[in-house]
């Protein structure tokens, strides 16, 4: 882990606890981008649905909103590597 991949995730963690969502999606597309780094990204997620979430009443109560889109995320990343490195 270099400098850039610490403050690169350092910089995630404080933005998903107090910036607007878009920039922290932002900065885990990057993450993952870059790093790679999906179980970093998903626990972000789940941090954020911790911190400003709450059950929506058209998907039937679901709150993890974040953390299913930077999973769905991080499994476009993996395939997306996959077949591109081939």
């Amino acid at each position: 882990m270099n400098f850039a991949h610490v403050g690169l995730v350092v910089a995630f963690f404080a933005s998903a606890c107090m910036c607007p969502w878009w920039l922290t999606v932002f900065l885990g597309v990057i993450l993952l981008a870059l790093f790679g780094n999906v179980p970093l990204v998903v626990i972000g997620g789940l941090l954020m649905d911790f911190i400003f979430g709450a059950p929506i009443p058209s998907l039937l109560g679901f709150s993890y909103l974040y953390a299913m889109l930077f999973l769905f995320l991080g499994a476009l990343s993996w395939y997306l590597r996959r077949t591109l490195s081939e």
